[in-house]
């Protein structure tokens, strides 16, 4: 079996491309966040808007059952290495195009919003 055919359907529901749009904490935002999440794999990464250069990126494998998101961080750039080997845990709720991740133990409060294909 494929294994695009085998994800199940919460995990179709988290698959995309999403953009940082803000934070619940409403920490101010500096640049392009992209968080890529697939098929068992995401990666985030984070641009600066004025030079195009990567600041942030790191990704690996994560497990989400429809309402907890865990994150493996099992690579990353210079500036995140110190994430690897880490795991970050979330609370998701998706409505539509638009998804909360609320960190369970860990800073990260993020609202997130699905991008379209063209």
């Amino acid at each position: 079996m494929n294994s695009i055919t085998s994800v199940t359907q919460p995990a179709k529901d988290i698959v995309g491309v999403w953009a940082l749009v803000n934070k619940v904490t409403d920490t101010p935002i500096s640049g392009s966040r992209l968080k890529f999440i697939l098929d068992n794999r995401w990666s985030l990464t984070q641009a600066d808007t004025t030079t195009g250069a990567v600041i942030y990126h790191h990704g690996g494998s994560y497990t989400y059952d429809g309402k907890i998101y865990t994150e493996q961080v099992e690579f990353a750039n210079p500036n995140t290495a110190s994430y690897v080997r880490s795991t970050a845990k979330f609370t998701v709720q998706i409505d539509d195009t638009i998804m909360t991740l609320i960190g369970i133990d860990n800073p990260w409060n993020e609202i997130w919003v699905r991008l379209k294909s063209k």
